[in-house]
């Protein structure tokens, strides 16, 4: 379980952006089986597309991830070619769905713009998952005691306390660094 809400706090954005995609894909589901003919055909193509959007998401998080490791030119180099990789495979797809005919390609792109959606929708539900593990799960609580201890913390980790106790060691080294320099000028001063 503690190996769960790890992953869960590692990729709390993709996993959200998940739940939203399945989310709109069975509303779309219930709507293909409510409204339109030929189900099963439609409904692969549904779900090829949200499957495909979810790797999309995935793909885009480690995109991302590997883009940060680069300097400036690099990362957007990284990013440009992990937007063709991602926009080739999905035209592919698109064009083996409407080429061969086994799912219907506008459940395939419907299945696609879940991602988008999702995305719309990803702070809603990251609202609701916040509810949902507070009331579910009680070190909630103790987490955010934790947080609130961090935010006392510097961006180096000190403690208002800490950081004090090394500025006055840091001075008093800095008093003794400088008595010595001078007297460097001054026996620098006789080699003159």
């Amino acid at each position: 379980m503690a190996d769960l809400r790890k992953k869960w706090a590692e990729h709390k954005a993709l996993t959200e952006l998940w739940i939203g995609i399945i989310l709109l894909a069975v509303t779309a589901q219930i709507i293909l089986l409510i409204f339109f003919d030929r189900p099963g055909y439609r409904s692969l193509g549904l779900w090829m597309g949200a499957i495909t959007a979810g790797a999309m998401a995935w793909h885009m998080e480690r995109t991302i991830v590997r883009s940060f490791g680069c300097d400036e030119k690099g990362a957007i180099s990284v990013m440009r070619m992990g937007a063709l990789v991602r926009f080739f495979i999905m035209t592919a797809l698109m064009a083996l769905t409407a080429c061969f005919g086994f799912a219907d390609p506008l459940s395939f792109f419907a299945g696609l713009v879940c991602l988008k959606l999702a995305a719309y929708a990803e702070p809603f539900i990251a609202g609701i998952t916040a509810k949902v593990c507070a009331g579910i799960d009680e070190e909630a609580a103790d987490n955010a005691e934790a947080k609130k201890d961090d935010e006392d913390r510097d961006a180096f980790g000190y403690t208002p306390e800490e950081r004090a106790a090394l500025d006055e060691q840091v001075g008093r080294m800095s008093e003794k660094y400088r008595a010595e320099i001078e007297k460097m000028r001054e026996d620098f001063k006789g080699f003159k």
